[in-house]
């Protein structure tokens, strides 16, 4: 889903970053857009995974979509990858959906709904190094640094 999301929409942005972790949690996908913003695309492929998300928390015990919903995440956007087909109403407003589906040709990933901006403050230079960096350690040395 990460490559079909990336052949597809990957014109968008600056960069995409599979499994990068920034702060105190991982994400499926970085993806810095060419305004310098940082959208999080989240995979999930069964329900159970998609409402676990939910309960994810910070090293301090606060909830990850709290700290989303107030701003205070590295990411500007915020979306979920499902397939296509699965129950998403448990998904709040200010998080994007996107869907997936296998064709004969390859797959297919479609915009449901556009994420919500949840602040306005851009990628700084280090954080695009270090999400560069990561890009080359994994690419180089099968790894994270």
């Amino acid at each position: 889903m990460q490559s079909a999301f990336y052949r597809q929409h990957g014109q968008r942005y600056e960069t995409v970053v599979p499994n990068a972790f920034l702060g105190s949690f991982e994400m499926d996908l970085a993806a810095i857009r060419k305004s310098g913003l940082l959208e999080e695309i989240e995979i999930k492929t069964t329900t159970s995974d998609l409402k676990k998300d939910f309960d994810k928390q910070s090293r301090g015990g606060t909830l990850k979509h709290d700290q989303l919903k107030a701003g205070k995440m590295p990411c500007n956007y915020f979306s979920f990858l499902v397939p296509e087909g699965m129950a998403f109403d448990s998904i709040p407003e200010y998080a994007g959906i996107y869907t997936c589906v296998e064709k004969k040709w390859g797959f297919r990933v479609t915009t449901i709904r556009p994420p919500r901006l949840l602040h306005k403050a851009k990628v700084g230079a280090e954080t695009k190094y270090q999400l560069a960096r990561k890009m080359v350690f994994r690419y180089w040395q099968g790894g994270e640094p």
